[in-house]
């Protein structure tokens, strides 16, 4: 098994050292694909592009290829929804407007950024969602970058591992790192609630 998975990395490798750019845009393009189907297992992807890429290449791949993909699912089920649903569409989507139409960018923040919610889910949620693309892209860039940062620093990191260099878990997921997560999530929430009761 492991010899089977050793192989694979060194063809992965192979083809990066050879082929660069057909490499690098083929794995984008697939990544585009793969998130555009919202499927479960974006996680371990997210790590591979930190594997082969590095941090910053990796990072710059993972949070294209999830807005892209993103964008691309909720756009398609936008219009299922209208031409199949269109009456349930436009009343569940009025009543999910009116809820959060005073925290609009902070709620959406707070979706993408809640580890453990699908992204199926989320990007289900956002297809309601009547927002400008620019509104969805700002939103979904700052809910996502935490995560993704974290993942692909951590396939960074087991590229290390694999090159039988010192890794220490610390430098994976620092304390710092969780708690300034869960700072900007209490934030948010506060910024919610201020705006509820100013209403």
């Amino acid at each position: 098994m492991f010899d089977y998975l050793y192989d694979i990395i060194n063809f992965f490798y192979e083809q990066l050292e050879t082929n660069f750019t057909l490499f690098f845009l083929l794995y984008l393009f697939s990544l585009i694909i793969f998130f555009s189907l919202s499927l479960p297992g974006g996680p371990v992807l997210i790590i591979s592009s930190g594997f082969f890429f590095g941090f910053y290449l990796g990072f710059f791949i993972n949070i294209i290829a999830i807005l892209i993909g993103s964008f691309v699912f909720i756009y398609i089920l936008k219009n299922i929804f209208n031409n199949l649903f269109n009456l349930f569409y436009l009343k569940f989507s009025k009543r999910l407007n009116n809820l959060i139409k005073y925290s609009t960018y902070e709620y959406l923040i707070l979706i993408r950024l809640i580890a453990g919610i699908p992204l199926f889910i989320q990007n289900l949620f956002f297809s309601f969602i009547k927002i400008s693309k620019s509104k969805f892209f700002i939103s979904s860039f700052l809910g996502f970058s935490p995560m993704i940062f974290l993942f692909t620093y951590f396939g960074s990191k087991i590229y290390e591992i694999y090159e039988l260099k010192n890794f220490k878990s610390s430098d994976v997921i620092s304390t710092e790192f969780i708690l300034f997560t869960i700072l900007l999530i209490f934030l948010i929430i506060l910024r919610i609630i201020y705006k509820i009761k100013k209403r």
